[in-house]
């Protein structure tokens, strides 16, 4: 991070400077060049030395920041927990994935049991390890004023100070000045891949000092993605849609990963479907997401009939703040989706 923290050492008027420089040279807003400073600055707290140990980084910021796949603001950081380093720091306890041993003898009321209690020891460790790692690396990087809090859901959010002008903050682009750090220990951790990350300052001055972050690899996102879509087609409840936020980003980063080498690698290895299938019918137990059905033959990915309006509605206005360039229409995206139905079946 030397080239990050030489940043931070030029006056506020410099740094404007360089940021509008950076912006300029992208093509990206402002407030946009600004954010992923800070994520970065927090990859590097996270996987760096002093870091969590074993930590996993997946979901639409891993896209964008690890593989370039996607074209959206994708503003949180999504991470899994090691199940080793929640042991080193809380002591033994019932580890849920021991159900899928083929020697296990593990009732659903068991695993339900330790699935809740895996949740509060991820609780305790947000709460009493990672929000202090983070506090204590924001200060040894810069000498600034950050709010770090905790707000359960094993979640933290860094209101990060601004450093632009006050009326960047107000436009088209809505992207608050706060980073979600959302961690979890239910999430499948397998296939993984290494990747160097820097920011986009590093990368227009030529000179970059990258973290190494562990991914979840792009293909078991792909299926990962294709079930959340079977999920809300089988509950067929437009509402949801309309309340959950802009849950048609699945939708266009599916059609982005199904473009990209990862989506063919995916399409290959339908037993990663299985693999991915199995693991949410396990630890996500919802009979109405109908998985089961989530096979080659059966998987729903193309909105019903009754969703496709408010998936477009949501499209359509995720379109307009949060994708870069010019985005595919909602029915270039269904379209890829008819296509990638009929390839798998």
């Amino acid at each position: 991070m030397k080239y990050i923290k030489e940043f931070l050492a030029l006056s506020l008027e410099e740094q404007q400077g360089a940021l509008t420089h950076v912006a300029t040279q992208k093509g990206l807003p402002l407030i946009v060049v600004e954010k992923d400073l800070w994520v970065t600055i927090l990859l590097h707290i996270l996987f760096g030395e002093n870091g969590s140990e074993g930590i996993l980084f997946k979901g639409g910021t891993s896209l964008s920041k690890g593989f370039d796949l996607i074209d959206r603001f994708s503003e949180d950081i999504d991470v899994t927990y090691s199940i080793n380093t929640l042991k080193q720091h809380y002591g033994e306890f019932e580890d849920p994935w021991n159900y899928f041993d083929d020697s296990n003898e593990w009732s659903n009321k068991k695993l339900e049991r330790e699935l809740l209690n895996l949740k509060k020891i991820g609780q305790r460790y947000t709460d009493e390890i990672l929000l202090k790692i983070v506090k204590d690396e924001l200060k040894d990087i810069v000498d600034l004023e950050f709010d770090v809090v905790s707000e359960g859901e094993m979640t933290l959010y860094i209101h990060y100070p601004k450093l632009l002008e006050e009326s960047e903050y107000g436009g088209s682009y809505y992207v608050k000045p706060v980073i979600k750090v959302e961690a979890g220990v239910r999430s499948a951790r397998v296939p993984t891949i290494t990747r160097s990350i820097d920011s986009f300052f590093e990368q227009i001055l030529g000179r970059s000092d990258p973290i190494d972050v562990e991914i979840l690899r792009p293909d078991r996102t792909f299926w990962e993605k294709a079930t959340i879509l079977h999920a809300e087609n089988s509950r067929n409840e437009p509402s949801r849609i309309e309340k959950r936020n802009h849950m048609s980003r699945h939708i266009y980063d599916l059609v982005k990963l199904y473009n990209s080498e990862y989506g063919k690698m995916a399409i290959d290895n339908l037993e990663l479907l299985t693999d991915v299938v199995s693991h949410k019918s396990t630890f996500y137990k919802d009979n109405r997401a109908d998985y089961k059905n989530a096979t080659p033959k059966n998987i729903k990915i193309v909105p019903t009939s009754e969703l496709n309006s408010s998936f477009k509605a949501d499209y359509e206005d995720m379109a307009k703040s949060m994708i870069i360039g010019n985005p595919p229409t909602y029915k270039e995206l269904v379209d890829v989706l008819i296509q990638i139905q009929r390839i798998i079946i």
